[in-house]
């Protein structure tokens, strides 16, 4: 055990990264305690995932690795060394959260360690940590620290629905915050929310001199989807910045401003490439045919973003014009396969739409989740001559068996 040990430990040197990812695992299968310091030596690892590794693997070894690095954190002075050992206590979860909330209010810590220790709160998701994080957002002299208060309360209650109404009150408090990040990270997530707590602070931005302030307000006015907003909205379709002409023309596309067709329509000859395109988007969103023709040329852009979007307007607009140019297009990501799928399903016949996704099922896909979608789609319009192909591949994994299993029901229920 001896020799098997002080091996390991000198293969945590090894130039060779998989090398040393091979020791950190050895010296935790070995459950030795003077595995202790090598490991937090191996915290400082240039490569990111044996670090992140050897952190977890301090976790097994219970008591004597976790008072090793409160002592760490406590005592030592170098900044990357105790945010290793921030990071190594995550692997202790709900046992480290006293001792770095204490560190996380004194006043005189290391912001650096601070930011460390607010993502390890975030991981932890305990709504204990949402006035400590408070306190921060709205006390910390550093617009660093506050800005990453804030992202974290935005992350525990759009990612994790933990206390989302009294974190929404403080995003509205933090609307008023002198530091732009901070006001543009409580404005993006009041937005995420869907928080109509914010609906009037936010129309109040709108006449922010920032642009980004502007923007993003309009964004997020966008995301709560109160159509209330759209007389306010309508103002900002001249404004002086591209970047607030776009979202506004965006936003109004989504909240169905049919009383806007003619000013957007205006936006069509816009000098800049994304507010036309926006323009063309929203004007098919709410059925005008005056977005068919760009929205027909953005299928061949090279931007993934352009074509899902515009195959969703295309398939909103249902004209027949656009089936083959859609069937043309390569389902490279599944939101672009989705789309494309749902309008080729929408525009074409039966029988195009048909032999469309069985064409596709005679080609190698990709992406497992498209394939699945393909399969779905033959089901929900019981293209009967489908059924061979599908009795193919009702044993393979799911989703795509269970997909196929389903599809051929449907099929046979409508041939009934």
């Amino acid at each position: 055990m001896e020799d098997q040990f002080e091996k390991l430990v000198a293969e945590l040197k090894s130039p060779v990264h998989w090398r040393r990812n091979d020791a950190v695992t050895g010296l935790k299968k070995l459950g030795d305690p003077r595995a202790i310091e090598p490991l937090i030596e191996a915290l400082a690892d240039p490569e990111e995932n044996i670090s992140a590794w050897a952190a977890s693997c301090l976790g097994s070894f219970g008591d004597p690795a976790f008072l090793k690095l409160l002592a760490i954190l406590h005592e030592e002075e170098d900044t990357s060394k105790r945010t290793q050992a921030v990071s190594a206590l995550a692997s202790f979860e709900g046992r480290a959260f006293e001792p770095l909330l204490a560190i996380l209010s004194d006043e005189t810590e290391d912001p650096n360690v601070k930011l460390v220790i607010m993502g390890f709160l975030e991981v932890l998701r305990d709504s204990r940590a949402i006035e400590p994080l408070a306190l921060l957002l709205f006390e910390d002299p550093s617009s660093d620290i506050r800005e990453t208060a804030g992202l974290v309360l935005g992350n525990l209650a759009c990612l994790y629905a933990i206390e989302k109404t009294r974190i929404t009150q403080l995003l509205i408090k933090a609307l008023a915050d002198p530091a732009r990040e901070v006001r543009i990270v409580a404005i993006d997530y009041l937005g995420n929310l869907e928080a109509q707590e914010g609906f009037e602070p936010l129309l109040k931005l709108l006449a922010d001199p920032d642009d980004k302030i502007r923007e993003s307000a309009i964004d997020a006015l966008r995301k709560i989807g109160n159509r209330e907003a759209i007389e306010f909205i309508l103002g900002y379709l001249n404004d002086k910045s591209s970047d607030v002409r776009a979202i506004s023309v965006w936003a109004l596309g989504e909240l169905e401003a049919h009383q806007a067709v003619e000013k957007i329509s205006g936006l069509l000859t816009d000098s800049d490439e994304r507010v036309r395109f926006w323009a063309a988007w929203s004007l098919a969103m709410l059925g005008d045919e005056r977005g068919f023709a760009p929205m027909l040329a953005g299928l061949s852009s090279p931007e993934n973003w352009h074509r899902y979007r515009t195959a969703e307007a295309l398939g909103k607009l249902g004209n027949r014009a656009a089936l083959s140019a859609l069937m043309q297009v390569e389902l490279n990501r599944p939101n672009i396969a989705r789309e494309v799928i749902g309008a080729v399903v929408k525009i074409g016949t039966k029988e195009e739409a048909g032999n469309y996704l069985l064409g596709l099922l005679g080609h190698e896909i990709s992406y497992f989740t498209i394939k699945a979608k393909v399969i779905k789609a033959l089901g929900e319009i019981g293209f009967t001559r489908a059924l061979p192909e599908l009795k193919n591949l009702v044993e393979e994994e799911d989703p795509i068996g269970q997909n196929a299993r389903e599809a051929i029901l449907k099929i046979e229920a409508a041939r009934e």
